[in-house]
């Protein structure tokens, strides 16, 4: 229970601190134009040390689920090409969304839990709301906005 807390704690101080400090703005198209230059010169010195630094600052705004992701794609592949930038904000992206997941799962095990299995009354809802979304997709398919291929695995 300790170690739940103190995981909540962090993260609303990890969180909480990014938005006290600004760090968002830094984080923004306009301050990313801002400081490319320096960014190039930083790469030329040591290369390996941006790329480490960029795929651990994704690592922890992914995990903490900060909105800045969109700008970390962009500076990756603005800085680094389209493929070693696309392998950085891939593999950073995943390792953060998974430790966003099991950070996520420990944290809400037991609430989820105590919410009990899914009883008869929650069957049919989930099964008309399945239902409906099939209905949709097929109108979809029918308007040529989804391809004909797109709804055999429904069925």
């Amino acid at each position: 229970m300790i170690k739940r807390i103190s995981l909540i704690l962090l993260n609303i101080d990890t969180n909480g601190k990014f938005f006290y400090f600004d760090l968002n703005q830094l984080l923004t198209l306009e301050g990313l134009r801002g400081s490319m230059v320096q960014f190039d010169a930083y790469k030329a010195q040591s290369p390996l040390l941006i790329i480490g630094g960029l795929f651990l600052l994704y690592v922890v705004v992914t995990a903490l689920s900060l909105p800045s992701a969109t700008i970390l794609t962009l500076a990756a592949g603005t800085l680094f090409g389209l493929a070693q930038g696309l392998l950085i904000a891939s593999f950073a992206s995943s390792i953060g969304a998974t430790l966003a997941f099991l950070t996520s799962r420990y944290l809400l095990r037991d609430t989820i839990k105590s919410l009990g299995p899914i009883n008869s009354i929650m069957w049919p809802r989930i099964k008309a709301g399945t239902q409906r979304l099939t209905a949709y997709l097929e109108i979809l398919k029918i308007q040529g906005r989804l391809p004909r291929d797109s709804m055999d695995d429904f069925h």
